[in-house]
């Protein structure tokens, strides 16, 4: 039977959302529980069997009925824009791609002593390589702020211009340390960017399609790795490939961005609720029933004592036993990830393939392994709503420290002119660390979102990837001097150890969220405390 929905609102302010309403007609049963009672009700909802004349102004009175199909089915979420939308977000992660990427594959010509350009001496290359990192950190804690005020849309929208500046830079700059500073520009517009389009595919996404979607930010910043790989394979200088990169990756992105709106779970804690209904619909389609998605936000933020609208607010909720234990879950998730090996062999990839004195190009086996970041993490789109994300980490942290201890047995090997003549090893360890890495460690970057509430995501993400990037920081900047005092086999099985350590963890801590909405998985936090 077709209920017919009377939505009235005069002001979006939080004291008339919480009052509470009295249904004047006969109203539809158990229809006062759909947004967790009429005391804790944000929308008036009820049967009207008749309009009513009231005093004054109302803004916006709409009338309709449940969206359904011809046939009597309720409306399943349009796929599209959601798909759009996160096509345009994740250009930004191709950037992220051509900036983790651009030193393992220019440093060769950075360092060519005979060169008429820029040359860097050792300290210089470490400091070159891993300044992005450190960058990183500072934007996502800068990036707070404006995540919480202005959305992650437009801070998107704000931080997209500066890094074309700093890729203009690294262009034209004639100055070593104008060039430092410029990839530390890129760091912190990197990290903004991470964290921005995250929360907001996050929060656009519906529940049966979050996984693939959030995987779709991976695989574009993997194309962003293959693009830097295949464009600095080229008789391209290192400048004009920082020049093709800078017009490639922030352009589009912005321009895409400019035509979505705002993140409605976003909208919903700044109390502009018209606007975050107009996004859902947006991003669901006109069929779709957008009220009672609305209202289970609006229930889900009022559970949680109402939004916190400052930074400040954001902190001290994080304080609540199970959203610091969610956080401290996942900040040992980001620091093992980053001394997993990942970050230092797409900083060193070069360097490490001619390290191994391989017979093939190391240009030529550097757009291999950008290659198998694809197929990796197009694997983990087919999968990561299929059999969930726990198992898809749990193996991929296990092949991978396998992977790095082989690789650092060869290298053993190589060290101490033991006979080992398969020199098809390095590529093929890396090559299987690169595909399982690039399968399973996208799953933490999507946990991070899930299993944050709404109302301190925009903060807590923040901070959780600063503890990230400064543990890559560390990670790539000591790798030159670790591999001098321990080896490089020693250096691969300490990232090996790292990838085990995820792993238990993994088993131990995380809970399956597969199918979920984050308004489920949210109480499903509050019930493990």
């Amino acid at each position: 039977m077709n209920i017919q929905l009377d939505i009235r609102w005069s002001t979006w302010s939080s004291q008339l959302r919480r009052e509470r309403f009295a249904d004047e007609e006969q109203s539809a049963p158990g229809l006062e529980n759909v947004a967790g009672g009429p005391a804790a009700s944000r929308w008036m909802v009820g049967a009207a069997e008749e309009e009513e004349e009231e005093e004054g102004e109302v803004d916006g009175a709409l009338l309709q009925e449940a969206p359904q199909t011809p046939f009597g089915i309720e409306a399943r979420p349009a796929i599209l824009p959601q798909v759009y939308g996160t096509l345009a977000t994740a250009l930004t992660h191709m950037g992220m791609g051509t900036i983790l990427g651009f030193s393992g594959i220019t440093l060769p010509q950075l360092t060519d002593s005979t060169s008429n350009d820029l040359v860097l001496n050792t300290f210089q290359v470490a400091i070159f390589s891993s300044v992005i990192n450190l960058g990183a950190a500072v934007g996502c804690i800068a990036g707070g702020v404006p995540l919480v005020r202005i959305g992650q849309r437009l801070t998107l929208l704000m931080i997209l211009p500066v890094a074309l500046l700093a890729w203009l830079t690294l262009f034209t700059s004639q100055y070593i340390w104008a060039i430092v500073a410029a990839r530390a520009v890129l760091g912190i517009a990197m990290g903004i960017m991470a964290s921005s389009s995250v929360n907001y595919i996050v929060e656009l996404a519906d529940s049966s399609l979050r996984g693939r979607l959030v995987a779709m930010l991976n695989i574009s910043r993997y194309i962003g790795y293959l693009f830097i790989y295949a464009v600095g394979s080229s008789a391209l200088t290192w400048r004009e490939v920082a020049l093709v990169c800078g017009c490639v990756t922030t352009v589009p992105p912005f321009v895409g961005l400019l035509f979505l709106p705002d993140s409605p779970r976003w909208l919903a804690t700044r109390d502009r609720l018209e606007e975050a209904r107009r996004s859902l619909v947006f991003f669901r389609g006109p069929d779709y029933d957008s009220i009672q998605e609305l209202n289970s936000i609006l229930a889900q933020l009022d559970q949680s004592l109402g939004s916190c609208k400052s930074t400040r607010d954001q902190l001290r909720r994080m304080r609540q036993p199970a959203i610091l234990r969610s956080s401290m879950i996942i900040a040992f998730l980001h620091l093992t990830m980053a001394f997993s090996g990942s970050f230092v062999i797409s900083a060193y990839l070069v360097t490490i393939f001619d390290a191994a004195h391989v017979n093939l190009s190391s240009y030529y086996s550097a757009v291999v392994i950008g290659l198998v970041r694809i197929v990796g993490v197009s694997v983990n789109i087919l999968f990561i709503d299929m059999i969930g994300r726990k198992p898809l980490l749990i193996t991929s942290c296990s092949v991978c420290g396998a992977c790095l201890f082989m690789l650092g047995g060869f290298f053993y090997d190589q060290t101490f002119k033991i006979e080992f003549s398969e020199m098809w090893v390095p590529l093929a360890c890396l090559s299987i660390y690169i595909f399982f890495s690039s399968m399973g460690f996208p799953v933490v970057e999507l946990v991070l979102g899930e299993f944050l509430p709404t109302t301190v995501r925009a903060t807590a993400v923040s901070i959780l990837y600063t503890i990230l990037f400064v543990g890559v920081f560390a990670a790539v900047q000591t790798y030159p001097y670790v591999a001098d005092a321990m080896g490089k086999y020693g250096a691969f099985w300490v990232y090996g150890v790292c990838n085990f350590l995820m792993a238990i963890v993994s088993a131990l801590t995380l809970t399956e969220t597969r199918g979920q909405t984050l308004e489920q998985i949210s109480q499903q936090q509050q019930a493990r405390r």
